[in-house]
C-alpha cells in the first residue's frame, strides 16, 4: 500500500511537471518550441541595445508581439536554411561578426 502511494504520489509530481513545461511554451514552429523564456531573453537584449527604457504597458505588450514575430521568422528561416543543407563554417560566422 505504502509502495503505491509513493508510486502515485511521484506520478502527480511529473504530471504538473509537464503541464508546467507546455504553459512555459508559447508557440511550437514544426516540433520547435518557442517559450516564454525565449521571448524575454530577447526582448531584454533589445531593450538594452536599443535604449529602450521606462515602456508604458501598451509597449511592453507590442515589444512582446513583434519579438515573437522575430523568433518565428528566424525559427523558420533557419528551418528553411537547414532543409536546403545550408551550413555556416565557424570562418564564415567568425568573419560576419568581425564586421559586425
Amino acid at each position: 500500500m505504502r509502495l503505491i502511494l509513493i508510486i502515485l504520489i511521484s506520478l502527480f509530481f511529473n504530471m504538473s511537471n509537464i503541464f508546467a513545461e507546455e504553459s512555459y511554451i508559447k508557440v511550437i514552429i514544426n516540433n520547435t518550441p518557442i517559450t516564454k523564456h525565449d521571448i524575454e531573453l530577447n526582448k531584454a537584449m533589445y531593450i538594452k541595445m536599443n535604449n529602450a527604457k521606462n515602456l508604458d504597458a501598451m509597449q511592453h505588450k507590442q515589444l512582446d508581439q513583434m519579438i515573437l514575430d522575430q523568433i518565428i521568422d528566424q525559427t523558420l528561416l533557419f528551418q528553411h536554411a537547414e532543409a536546403l543543407g545550408i551550413e555556416i563554417s565557424d570562418e564564415e560566422m567568425k568573419n560576419t561578426i568581425i564586421t559586425i
